[in-house]
Formats: C-alpha cells, sequence, structure tokens
C-alpha cells in the first residue's frame, strides 16, 4: 500500500519536472524569437527583475512606448 502511494508520487513528480522544463524551454524560445536582446541585459530570465518586466513590458514595442526613466522607477517601485 504505502510503496504504490509512492510510487505514484514519484510518477506525478516526474511528469510535473517534464511539464515545468516544456515550458521554460517554450519561455526561452519565445524570448529569442520576440526579444533577443532580452537575455543580454538580463542574466536570467527566471529573476526577479526579468520576471517583473516581462509581466509588465513583454514585448519590444511596449518597451519602446516607455523612457528608460519610467522603466527604472518602475523597477525600484517593486524592488522596495
Amino acid at each position: 500500500m504505502i510503496y504504490s502511494k509512492l510510487r505514484i508520487a514519484v510518477d506525478i513528480r516526474e511528469r510535473l519536472a517534464k511539464d515545468l522544463n516544456k515550458i521554460k524551454n517554450q519561455v526561452a524560445r519565445w524570448l529569442d524569437i520576440y526579444f533577443p536582446e532580452f537575455n543580454t541585459v538580463f542574466g536570467d530570465w527566471k529573476g526577479k527583475a526579468a520576471l517583473i518586466t516581462l509581466k509588465e513590458f513583454p514585448t519590444p514595442t511596449r518597451i519602446l512606448e516607455l523612457d528608460a526613466h519610467k522603466i527604472v522607477a518602475f523597477w525600484n517601485e517593486y524592488s522596495n
């Protein structure tokens, strides 16, 4: 009984790990296609500032609509 539950839990964990990896690859691919300079600005897209940027300014067009001071002010607002 306990071993079957453990086996089921391990199977679920492996499936979730595969799904998470698939999603990470999709995000990385999307960034490479639509936002290639993103990785030169941010070292890792999973970092706090990078995720905030992707949430609020998901495309280069959206960033071009704002000036640098507004973007920095927005980052400062979230970092406090």
